[in-house]
């Protein structure tokens, strides 16, 4: 197998998402890939996924079909298909056998393990559902808003027990960064 070198993200979902494929970004480009603007480029491919209603379900799926076209042996072709974010943490199971042409399914706690996760080695599934991950100011963050805004995530997950709500199942408990981590970032 080749070495992987360049990588394309799409970010599906809210803007929690948007700041976990900003991180996945920056981590993988600190390990020596670079990003590029076409799927059509790129080695690795990343689908950061929403589940949290139907239709964003719906679009997770469409989209991670669509990009597994580029999944081939070519030369010119991705390699390696990995999903990320909700999409996995929701249909763990489900997805092994019903999305074969995915390489990788990371959870949303393991955002910050990217550049080592995707080197191949472990289980195709990798979720911590006890585990947690909040970002701090110390990760590099690429921002894909441009000069003079960002998202700041201030906080993660959900400690309420609401019936219609699935995101504590997905993000886990409630976690807040520290006043002096936001002032930091």
């Amino acid at each position: 197998m080749r070495s992987l070198r360049t990588f394309h993200i799409v970010g599906l979902g809210c803007p929690k998402n948007r700041v976990d494929s900003e991180l996945m970004w920056a981590s993988l480009a600190q390990a020596g890939w670079t990003a590029v603007d076409e799927p059509a480029d790129a080695d690795l491919i990343l689908v950061n996924t929403c589940a949290f209603i139907q239709s964003a379900v719906q679009e997770s799926v469409d989209s991670i079909l669509e990009l597994a076209e580029f999944r081939s042996d070519s030369e010119q072709r991705c390699s390696k298909l990995v999903v990320t974010g909700c999409l996995p943490a929701r249909y763990r199971e489900e997805l092994l056998e019903e999305m074969p042409e995915v390489d990788l399914f990371i959870g949303p706690a393991e955002v910050g393990r990217i550049a080592d996760l995707v080197k191949g080695k472990g289980a195709r599934f990798q979720l911590r559902p006890e585990s947690s991950f909040l970002p701090d100011h110390t990760l590099a963050r690429a921002n894909s808003l441009g000069v003079g805004s960002a998202y700041l995530k201030v906080a993660e997950g959900c400690s309420r027990a609401c019936t219609f709500c699935i995101i504590p199942k997905l993000r886990g408990p409630q976690r807040s960064r520290s006043i002096e981590d936001l002032q930091a970032e």
